[in-house]
């Protein structure tokens, strides 16, 4: 969600509005005295009512509760509660990949490679995707009981794990992807984002990086005074970043500040279709502009303005108040059926890349190894009984014939063809895999963005 800030007190209703309100309360007395069973007038109201009414207006205007709007704030102020782990999620299936130092998974004792197999008595085998994920969503609110299997034991081991205020970086990944290179991954705009890209770029730039590749992919948007502060970084004082045209209010420009200081390295951005909102104003700009090659595929297309009303009993509002144009003229916003604004979009919407890429998928055999998770597995075996893996570990032959063997072992489907075919794509993704459980995810993702044709792109780019 794209907001500016949070405003003011909604304005008292007018004449009219207090006679539908009257209206309203009627209908709910109505149904609280006479409906067959007892009625709880918040779930009528807070879940009924107001989000009915806020559907026919846009998809993005929505009306928080107090454990929303909490939530939203602490997101806000890049802060959430949880157990401080990456996990992998598949249908039935979670195993740690990582367990943050301090955190209070790690405190309680798991470690990479435990799967966990029940939560809150819940068997984690018996649930598809979307149950787990609600499952994992609530067990954050609470403490948790888990039972786990840790690999190389026989035995269920048991313990609670109680979540805790975490801070969430915006920038998630920091590297070189060549010397002089460096990669950022920025995953959200919120309140502390525009000083930790700083601090990266810093950090990058006194190891000599000269170019910079900027991933905006899957990062939903956030906060306006971010994106427009990270802007800063990029353009000259004064120039253009947006404009916002709505019913209610003048057309508002935003310019860069006056005292912005922008770096004049080489820059490419990378964006996809979960690229939204503020990734979209701040490519939006960088590219109408001609600062920077912008790599993937078209944004999602969200370009509205959004005021966030506190209300009373701790809830809030989220309202779509006006829409973003880039400076070049061009709407954000994409069409969307309902949607009803003063100045239309008539165009696709989005940002559409100076250069087109799109995922690369899987055969239909490296998408049978994903799905029965051998990659996974393997490193799950080998990392335990390999303690000293070092940053120079490189698949060889002799682990290469242990995959195989395991393969075999599994019953997971294999021939010499599929086998010598498939063997660049087989080591890279053992050595991911086993990067991710002994030196961490983020060692992982720098070795994996070797292959990612998205980013390689933006390298070419750049080179150019």
């Amino acid at each position: 969600m794209l907001a500016a800030s949070l405003a003011a007190q909604p304005k008292p209703p007018s004449e009219d509005l207090e006679k539908i309100l009257r209206k309203f309360a009627l209908v709910l007395g109505a149904v609280e005295e006479n409906y067959a069973d007892p009625t709880d007038a918040d779930a009528l109201i807070y879940r009924g009512a107001i989000p009915g009414m806020l559907r026919t207006l846009d998809p993005y205007s929505v009306f928080f509760d107090p454990g929303q709007f909490h939530q939203l704030q602490q997101q806000q102020q890049a802060r959430v509660e949880g157990f401080g782990t990456i996990v992998s999620v598949v249908p039935g299936r979670v195993v740690v990949l990582e367990a943050q130092t301090g955190g209070p998974a790690a405190r309680a004792g798991i470690q990479p490679g435990d799967e966990i197999l029940e939560i809150n008595g819940y068997r984690i085998e018996f649930l598809d995707l979307p149950q787990l994920v609600e499952l994992l969503t609530e067990a954050k609110k609470a403490a948790a009981q888990l039972r786990f299997m840790r690999f190389g034991s026989a035995a269920l081991q048991s313990l609670t794990v109680t979540p805790a205020e975490m801070a969430q970086p915006s920038v998630s990944r920091v590297f070189f992807l060549q010397p002089g290179l460096g990669y950022i991954k920025l995953d959200g705009f919120e309140t502390t984002s525009a000083t930790e890209l700083r601090e990266a770029i810093e950090k990058l730039r006194s190891s000599g990086m000269n170019k910079l590749v900027l991933d905006l992919r899957d990062n939903p948007g956030g906060l306006l005074d971010a994106a427009t502060a990270i802007c800063g970084y990029f353009l000259e004082p004064g120039t253009l970043i947006i404009s916002a045209r709505g019913r209610a209010q003048q057309d508002k420009f935003l310019n860069v500040v006056a005292d912005a200081k922008p770096y004049d390295f080489p820059l490419a951005v990378l964006v996809n279709q979960k690229s939204a909102s503020a990734s979209e104003i701040l490519t939006g700009a960088l590219q109408d502009h001609h600062r920077a090659v912008i790599v993937g595929v078209q944004t999602y297309g969200k370009g509205v303005v959004q005021g966030v009303y506190p209300l009373s009993q701790g809830t809030g509002l989220a309202l779509a108040t006006a829409q973003y144009f880039t400076p070049a003229g061009r709407s954000i916003q994409r069409p969307y059926p309902g949607l009803r604004f003063t100045n239309p979009s008539t165009g696709p919407g989005g940002i559409t890349p100076d250069v087109v890429v799109e995922v690369a998928g899987y055969n239909d055999w490296q998408a049978y190894l994903e799905a029965r998770q051998a990659f996974l597995d393997f490193a799950r075996t080998f990392v335990a009984g390999n303690k000293s893996i070092s940053e120079d570990f490189a698949v060889n032959g002799d682990v290469l014939e242990s995959f195989k063997g395991y393969l075999h072992q599994h019953n997971i489907g294999m021939n010499e063809m599929l086998w010598s075919s498939n063997l660049p794509y087989i080591r890279h993704h053992l050595r991911v895999e086993i990067f991710n459980l002994a030196l961490g995810v983020a060692k992982g993702d720098q070795i994996a963005a070797a292959a990612d044709r998205q980013i390689q792109a933006a390298v070419a780019a750049l080179s150019k």
